[in-house]
């Protein structure tokens, strides 16, 4: 049976006063607290309604470093406008008045919340999400693993919702320098999850390339589908790379067992990223060899044009289709050729590295 104990004005239940807890508080190391800690007034009075919710957000709390989710009343909240809307979600800005909540230790030992400023954040509400599903629900779990992981991803605040279509939304930090149009990755939240993750990314890829969507001066109906199936896949701007544009193939594969894993997409970009003079080779490349390959194409930036007159009937919202009896896809004679140079490549390095292994 737990019990309750009278900590400095809080409750705290379940808490083994056999146990020193005055070294839990480690800012410095990004440790406020040990899940026996955590002050009561933070995990206790609210409810989103949904028992999922409450033990993921609370399931961020208990572990918190100085890192931490918060369920936040949607009247806290003001000039909330849309700014954004695909077919499976809607993204407004709004004002949060109290601001991301900021706890220090007194040296009492008792918690106290200190004052913040109002910030300007994105909502992000994901539509028909009152019952929320468990691929949701992972969804939401992988936004939190990537802030906790990495400094240049947007900040994950909190969680609350609509008081009046009770839909769940993300509190996030706001991207307010433009956008990349609209990337359309949303899903219905009850929806499984398919590996078109990948296509999406190598279509990004080409887009990135010539600052121009996919398909802009085509209508966007049953023929494009069609060709699709049967291999057709979008432009790539001047001057882009050899590597660019096999990497962008390979994401849009026709067989999707052949496309890259996220891990592999990392580790190829993050080489491309930190690429220098050295001499380290990966992926058939050395460091210097990459850096002079895309040194060469930042050359045709200036000459990039993101004007350009789109087909009325090319729609860029997301929207859901139901085609009947659409041949299995296939890869154009451009995709092919590309990854068979990519295949002979990696049987060459196979080869070589085997060649180094076999003993005299």
């Amino acid at each position: 049976m737990p019990f309750q104990s009278e900590f400095n004005g809080l409750i705290i239940s379940g808490r083994n006063p056999n146990i020193n807890h005055e070294n839990c508080y480690k800012p410095i190391d990004g440790k406020l607290w040990c899940k026996e800690c955590v002050p009561r007034f933070i995990i206790e009075g609210w409810t989103s309604g949904n028992n999922n919710i409450d033990e993921f957000i609370k399931g961020t709390i208990y572990n918190a470093g100085s890192l931490f989710l918060e369920w936040v009343s949607f009247d806290r909240f003001e000039d909330i406008k849309q700014i954004g809307e695909g077919g499976f979600a809607k993204v407004y800005s709004a004002k949060w008045i109290d601001g991301k909540s900021k706890y220090f230790r007194k040296k009492d030992g008792s918690w106290e919340k200190s004052e913040s400023e109002p910030i300007i954040v994105a909502l992000k509400k994901l539509n028909e999400s009152q019952n929320i599903s468990a691929d949701y629900l992972n969804e939401l779990k992988v936004h939190w693993s990537l802030y906790n992981l990495k400094d240049n991803t947007l900040k994950f605040y909190g969680l609350t919702k609509d008081p009046e279509t009770k839909e769940f939304m993300m509190i996030i930090q706001l991207a307010d320098q433009g956008n990349l149009r609209y990337f359309g990755l949303s899903r219905p939240s009850n929806e499984q999850k398919s590996d078109n993750e990948y296509v999406d990314f190598g279509v990004i890829m080409t887009e990135l390339s010539s600052g121009k969507p996919p398909f802009y001066k085509r209508k966007h109906d049953i023929s494009l589908v069609l060709e699709i199936c049967n291999g057709i896949r979008p432009d790539f701007g001047k001057g882009i790379p050899e590597i660019y544009k096999k990497l962008a193939y390979r994401c849009m594969n026709a067989n999707p067992d052949q496309r890259p894993t996220a891990s592999e997409l990392h580790e190829i970009i993050y080489f491309w990223y930190n690429a220098c003079d050295g001499d380290e080779e990966k992926f058939g490349y050395k460091g210097k060899e990459i850096k002079a390959i895309f040194e060469e194409a930042d050359k045709e930036i200036p000459n990039i044009s993101t004007s350009y007159e789109k087909n009325p009937d090319a729609i860029y919202t997301s929207r859901v289709f139901t085609f009947n009896n659409l041949p299995k896809p296939v890869n154009s004679s451009i995709i092919t050729s590309y990854l068979n140079e990519e295949e002979e490549n990696k049987d060459c390095q196979d080869s070589k590295l085997f060649d180094l292994e076999i003993p005299n």
